[in-house]
């Protein structure tokens, strides 16, 4: 599977995943990616016409292609990241892989992460 097929369908899951918990307010809610050069965002999107802010949110990022960080761990591509804001990942551990995962729980704030 390539990357951005992959990236696609955990976009997907993650949709189907939020619809599952919350039937009546995630319906108008989807996730969507972003391709930057180093790292793909996942963007969660709120109903535009509902009165809740903000819009849009980071989910996450999903590493292009495999690096090391100086204090020696590795992000393998496809290597999901935590959001340490909206255009930046947390590189202090992976916290799984694109693909192979398991959406197990959702919270309102996110993922129980997530990834095994």
């Amino acid at each position: 599977m390539e990357l951005i097929e992959a990236v696609e369908k955990l976009c997907d899951d993650l949709t189907v995943a939020q619809i599952k918990r919350w039937k009546n307010i995630a319906k108008d809610n989807w996730y969507s990616y972003k391709e930057g050069r180093n790292y793909i965002k996942i963007i969660s999107n709120e109903d535009p016409n509902s009165n809740c802010y903000p819009k849009q949110s980071v989910w996450g990022f999903v590493n292009k292609k495999e690096f090391t960080t100086k204090k020696g761990v590795v992000f393998p591509e496809g290597a999901i990241m935590m959001a340490q804001g909206w255009s930046r990942p947390a590189r202090n551990q992976p916290r799984g892989m694109v693909y192979n995962y398991n959406i197990t729980e959702r919270r309102i704030y996110g993922p129980d992460y997530l990834i095994s």
